[in-house]
């Protein structure tokens, strides 16, 4: 077996090319390779880095390279992070002998833009059904539909949590029933941007509703006898009116999760998540 005669273990240089940072770069013999590691820093979105790896025998007099014999997080490198590398050395050379450096050579290149599509699920307290979509590249758009597909018909009467608002029922009165029926509706569109590889921020508007209605028994007063039955809709917690959208979402690699905030006329407003794809 052929031996590795390593006298001096050095980091390397690193070098900054249009904000990149190459850091942390360290290796040590693994068997018959050499394992390289660095961190990659300060990644845009919209660009990749070219990463070449040179060695030095005389301590980083001259560097000679690239290395060829090489796999791992070498050529195109598409996000930040720590990094390794594994060199197949005695298919390059046939001995080590002196003082062993290595350079990482890293140039950044502007990525071709291309747009994305995400498509999420999406529910809340009062619409567990809903679907958005966006397409993105740097900046982009989206439209959401939600819904509970529960309906609320027409009421008889508008209430508050006092009792029903400015109706004169002379001669009869009422019983509020614990029955009540809900519906909730919104579409909205708006602007996505995307702030890193991983996280989109998105912000928008439309049109919102969310009824709720009680049901209650009319009675005369004569002889307490039932003569139909009202819904009565609850003002204080219906609303309908502007919606307005926002949140963010979060991608690991071909998955996706939201988290978000909407509201209807700034006065109704609840959490929001979701769960999807990216392609």
């Amino acid at each position: 077996m052929r031996k590795v005669v390593i006298i001096f273990f050095c980091l390397l240089a690193c070098i900054s090319l249009h904000a990149q940072e190459v850091q942390d770069v360290t290796f040590k013999r693994v068997g018959n390779t050499i394992e390289i590691c660095y961190r990659l820093q300060h990644l845009p979105p919209r660009q990749y880095t070219w990463i070449e790896i040179y060695y030095s025998l005389d301590d980083g007099k001259n560097w000679q390279g690239p290395l060829k014999r090489i796999a791992g997080d070498v050529g195109r490198v598409e996000y930040g992070g720590k990094k390794r590398v594994e060199w197949d050395v005695f298919s390059e050379l046939e001995k080590i002998n002196g003082i062993l450096a290595f350079e990482v050579r890293a140039s950044v290149e502007e990525k071709e833009e291309r747009g994305e599509n995400i498509l999420l699920y999406s529910l809340s307290e009062t619409a567990p059904l809903g679907l958005m979509f966006a397409r993105v590249c740097r900046w982009g758009w989206f439209v959401r539909l939600k819904t509970d597909v529960r309906s609320c018909r027409g009421s008889d009467y508008e209430c508050n949590r006092s009792g029903i608002i400015n109706r004169d029922l002379r001669e009869t009165y009422y019983r509020v029933e614990d029955e009540e029926r809900k519906s909730r509706f919104g579409v909205s569109g708006g602007i996505v941007y995307r702030l890193s590889h991983s996280f989109y921020f998105f912000v928008g508007g439309g049109y919102g509703q969310r009824r709720v209605q009680w049901r209650a028994s009319l009675y005369k007063y004569v002889d307490d006898s039932k003569m139909r039955d009202l819904w009565l809709q609850c003002e204080p917690d219906s609303f309908s009116g502007v919606e307005l959208d926002g949140g963010g979402i979060f991608r690991y690699r071909r998955l996706c999760l939201s988290a978000g905030m909407s509201g209807i006329n700034g006065k109704f407003w609840e959490l929001s998540g979701g769960l999807g794809i990216i392609f």
